[in-house]
């Protein structure tokens, strides 16, 4: 039998993008047990940027005919994809503790509002970005 391996743009720009989620995930996995704190440093935050921008790109790709609305929400999905699993990190794995000097649950709860709002908003500002580049 003879398979065809080669993908369409799409499923290239999905597999680039699951790669970079992963390699951030790695990242911010090793960082947090060796130092014990869940903090997210600039190299990891233009990566998550890069990955919504590239979601609102495929978007583009893959869904021509929608609105820039559309960059905006997978912008907004791809940073939901990125804070979820870390949310579950820093509750599981790193055991928030205050002794611990790292991540605390009331920092967390300090900093949901900072989260919503401008994280949200540039993933789905960087999607936007993607979409309309996806369009050239």
């Amino acid at each position: 039998m003879d398979y065809d391996l080669s993908m369409s743009r799409p499923q290239r720009i999905t597999l680039i993008l699951a790669a970079g989620w992963l390699t951030g995930l790695v990242v911010q996995l090793v960082i947090g047990i060796t130092t014990g704190y869940a903090d997210i440093f600039p190299p990891q935050m233009l990566l998550g940027l890069g990955l919504c921008l590239g979601a609102g790109f495929r978007e583009r790709r893959v869904r021509p005919m929608r609105t820039w609305r559309s960059g905006a929400r997978a912008g907004a999905t791809m940073m939901l994809f990125l804070i979820g699993p870390y949310l579950i990190l820093t509750a599981l794995i790193l055991t928030p503790s205050a002794d611990m000097g790292g991540e605390t649950w009331w920092t967390l709860l300090l900093e949901a509002p900072l989260w919503v709002g401008i994280t949200f908003g540039s993933g789905a500002l960087a999607g936007v970005i993607g979409w309309r580049i996806g369009a050239r």
